[in-house]
């Protein structure tokens, strides 16, 4: 999920990875919200079939200074 300076939530598509419990993987990715982005945060959840049974979300992190 990222928050642009104005206040409004963007949640973005979940990322499939199916190998299991145990298993570390890692996914390079970035976002880019024309109004600008100043703060996101990762959600992982954990899926049965097409079922959402939980989720975990790291801390939200600010947009470091350019």
């Amino acid at each position: 999920m990222t928050v642009t300076s104005s206040g409004a939530k963007h949640y973005w598509p979940w990322y499939g990875y199916t190998t299991g419990c145990g298993t570390t993987y890692t996914y390079n990715t970035y976002a880019t919200d024309s109004n600008g982005i100043q703060y996101a945060t990762v959600e992982l959840g954990v899926f049965r079939g097409s079922t959402l049974e939980g989720t975990r979300k790291a801390s939200i992190s600010k947009r470091p200074s350019a």
